[in-house]
């Protein structure tokens, strides 16, 4: 599962790096009991924005790509955990915007949305 994960680019199928992939995978599935499962609910919408919180990562040693796990609000009472797998360039690029977006937040005081007592965080 670890190597899936950090198959990022999605340039073919996974199903498709080895001979004869697609029947076996076919029969992993029947093996496994995962042929009746039933379809999980899509998320909405692209121009949706969605509520999530952050669950954890998925890393391998010596690798800087990583994949962040996070939970999905896709309903009125379905969270769903997803995966999403970054390059190292992208996952650059995340860790400035995000604090650049709280650097920004803090320049004229406090944050509207931040507690009463909440002081200014250590890392900005």
């Amino acid at each position: 599962m670890q190597v899936l994960r950090l198959d990022g680019r999605h340039a073919t199928e996974v199903h498709r790096y080895f001979s004869n992939g697609e029947a076996r995978w076919l029969a992993m599935i029947r093996r496994w009991g995962l042929a009746d499962e039933p379809a999980h609910t899509p998320l909405p919408d692209d121009d949706v924005v969605h509520s999530c919180q952050y669950e954890n990562k998925l890393d391998a040693p010596g690798y800087r790509d990583v994949t962040l796990v996070v939970k999905v609000a896709v309903g009125v009472d379905e969270i769903r955990s997803i995966s999403l797998a970054l390059s190292a360039a992208d996952s650059e690029r995340l860790a400035a915007d995000l604090v650049s977006v709280h650097r920004l937040a803090w320049t004229r005081g406090k944050p509207l949305d931040a507690d009463e007592n909440e002081p200014r965080p250590a890392w900005l």
